[in-house]
């Protein structure tokens, strides 16, 4: 529930996961009960990927308004030195976490995100 997550971060209570609609789709479901908050993920095929989408059971808490986020993860070395597109920019994955970071207004150092965008493709030139 914070920017960038740490290792004693909240981890929510896995509910439940099934099949969607049809056999290629997935549904996660999860809570954090002590900010009630419930949400489901969604992944579904698309042409050329897939989308993953959140659902939340009801509006985001507003204690949770700029700090609640998702964090999707995947294995870094493979991906290192190897391009994204985000949307209609494009990088190069860093070989270290050494990206653009800001002082929070607690006075921590944040990461910031590589890039930002409804629409994300690992390693495009990769088949």
């Amino acid at each position: 529930m914070s920017p960038t997550p740490e290792q004693w971060d909240p981890i929510p209570d896995f509910k439940e996961r099934k099949r969607g609609t049809a056999a290629d789709e997935i549904t996660a479901a999860s809570e954090y009960p002590k900010d009630s908050l419930a949400y489901r993920l969604d992944v579904r095929p698309e042409p050329g990927g897939f989308r993953v989408a959140v659902q939340l059971d009801k509006p985001l808490p507003a204690n949770l308004n700029g700090t609640a986020g998702l964090n999707l993860e995947f294995l870094p070395s493979f991906y290192f030195e190897k391009t994204f597109l985000a949307d209609k920019t494009s990088g190069i994955f860093p070989r270290h976490p050494d990206g653009p970071m800001q002082k929070s207004s607690q006075g921590t150092t944040e990461a910031l995100p590589l890039a930002t965008a409804t629409s994300f493709t690992l390693s495009p030139e990769d088949p």
